[in-house]
Formats: structure tokens, sequence, C-alpha cells
């Protein structure tokens, strides 16, 4: 079992480690400045690394209460899960070939998780990078997430999440949902992903909800700056994810926007819009898309978008064509 450092920041905690038998945590060795011998099972806080002893005003997590187990037996399908954690930094860890999400962070607030290394193989099943759900004041940035499916998902009740410079592939891109799929389920707003990189991904930037859902909204939705290469489906939008017959999603989209996003598509359809019936996206704004097809060569098919029951505005250069 690898155990890391856990410091004390604003009277937060910094939670480096949860190792099972599928998967690895790695930080840099933390060396303290003087000779402590720390306990076993324990992380360092600033104090603790240094004197043996926390700050009055430190807490310290001993992994071993809440979950983990030595030996790298198995506990659960998640890696490393934070519930109920407010002011906390994540940092500098490597995942490795988890059974199930690398990272579940829920019921949280002010999370910064930085400086990830998330791997599993493309076609290793639900071993999601980062879901997020039920949390705000959330932020993922300056990491690289290989995964068999979302890089990272953004789930219900989510408010304020931001994902910057994160690489992206393979996987099954970055996404917002699945929504719609538990009643009450609280709405998902203020979401920022911005200079991100994907490559080789099944899925580019997707927002899916569940049909025959109950109400609720998702809205204030930016993707920026964003540099695509290869990737089968650019920008999506299904408001009819395993659906089966199940009626119309009544997740509303509103306020979603499109800006700087550039790169290759592998699919004639690089941007396809399927909203629902019922509760049609509005306000959907793109600006300055330049997207190129390099897949095999269809030469009926046109390179397109795709848009029902979507309310789309443009601005700017548009590659593949707007809706009409």
């Amino acid at each position: 079992m690898a155990i890391t450092r856990i410091d004390y920041v604003n009277s937060a905690i910094i939670l480096l480690c949860v190792a099972t038998a599928a998967c690895f945590c790695e930080a840099k060795p933390f060396k303290p400045k003087r000779n402590t011998n720390p306990m076993v099972g324990l992380g360092h806080g600033n104090n603790l690394g240094t004197f043996s002893k926390a700050h009055p005003d430190e807490r310290v997590f001993n992994v071993l209460e809440f979950g983990a187990k030595p030996g790298g037996k198995k506990d659960n399908q998640l890696a490393i899960k934070l519930n109920n954690v407010s002011n906390a930094i994540i940092r500098g860890i490597t995942s490795l070939n988890p059974q199930g999400f690398h990272m579940f962070i829920t019921n949280s607030q002010h999370i910064r998780a930085y400086n990830l290394h998330l791997l599993a193989p493309a076609d290793s099943p639900n071993t999601d990078g980062i879901h997020i759900s039920k949390s705000s004041f959330i932020k993922i940035a300056r990491s690289v997430i290989a995964t068999g499916d979302d890089c990272v998902s953004i789930g219900q009740s989510s408010t304020n999440i931001s994902v910057k410079k994160v690489l992206c592939g393979p996987g099954h891109g970055l996404s917002i949902g699945s929504l719609g799929k538990y009643e009450d389920e609280g709405d998902v707003k203020g979401i920022i992903i911005k200079n991100c990189t994907l490559i080789s991904t099944d899925n580019g930037l997707r927002i899916k909800t569940y049909g025959g859902s109950q109400p609720s909204q998702a809205s204030n939705i930016i993707f920026q700056d964003i540099i695509m290469k290869g990737v089968k489906n650019p920008i999506i939008i299904d408001q009819e994810y395993q659906s089966h017959n199940k009626g119309p999603s009544r997740v509303k989209l509103d306020d979603i926007r499109y800006i700087n996003v550039r790169g290759t598509s592998t699919s004639k359809l690089a941007v396809s819009l399927t909203c629902s019936k019922t509760c049609p996206c509005t306000n959907v704004r793109f600006n300055n898309i330049n997207l190129k097809f390099v897949g095999d060569n269809q030469p009926k098919v046109p390179f397109s978008s795709c848009c029902t029951n979507a309310k789309v505005n443009y601005m700017g250069f548009q590659s593949p064509n707007p809706c009409r």
C-alpha cells in the first residue's frame, strides 16, 4: 500500500492516497526537516512531518480508518473517493488500472486537484478519470487522463466546476452527465471546460441526459479553447442517452457556449445536437469552430452538423457548416 503526504492548508486536508490491488498512487517522497520517525499509516501534516505531532488546528487522516486496506487488498471499485470533504487539495497522484472510477468527488466543496496522471486501457469499462456529483467549487487542472470511459464526468447537483489544461485520451471525452437518471436531481450550473486537448477519444465535448427523467436543469456551461486530434464525435448533446423508449428527457439545457474549438474529426457528423422535444435546448452558441475531417473517405457523405430541438446562434468561423 502506498501512503503519501497529507498537508495542512487553511485548516484543510491534502488527501493524497488510497491504493487497491488494481491501483497505485505515487507522489514525490517527503523529507522532513528533522528526524521524526513518523507514525506508520499516517500522512504528514506540516507540523506532523517536522515535529512528530500535529498542530492543534491540523487534522490528519489515517487512510486505514477510511476504507483503505493494507497489503494491496481490494476494498471497493473506487481508487480514491472524497465524500463530505471541504477545502482540500489533491496533487501529484498516479492512478493505474483501477477496477472502476479513478476518483469520485461527491458532497464536497472547494477542492483543487492537479498534476494527476490517471491511466487505464482504452477498452476498460467504467474507468472514469474523475466523476463529480453533488459538489461545488471544484477545480481540476494540469492533468493527464487516459481511460476507457469519460476523462471527466460532471453529474447531478454540481455547480461552479472548472476543468482546465487537461490532456484527455483515450477515453469517452469530457462530459456533463449523465443527468436525469435519479429522482430529485439538483441542477447543474456554472461549468467551464477550458484549454483542454482531446486525442483519439470516442467523444469530445458531450452533454448526456436520460429520457423519461424528472425535471431539472443544466445551464451556464462553457467549452472554450479546446483542441481535438482525431476525435470521433467532437461536439455532442445526447438527450436520448440510454432512453429505451422511456419518453423525452425533462432535463432543460440552457446557455451552452462553444468558443474556439479546433482540430480534427474522424466522423463526418462533427456536431450532433439531439435535444429533448419536451424541453428544447436554448441559448446554444457557437463562436469560432474550426474542425476538419480526417477519417476514411466517404465522398457521398458531407462533413456536417445536425441539430434537433435546439435553438442555436453562430458567430465567427464555422466548420462544419452551421445547422440549417
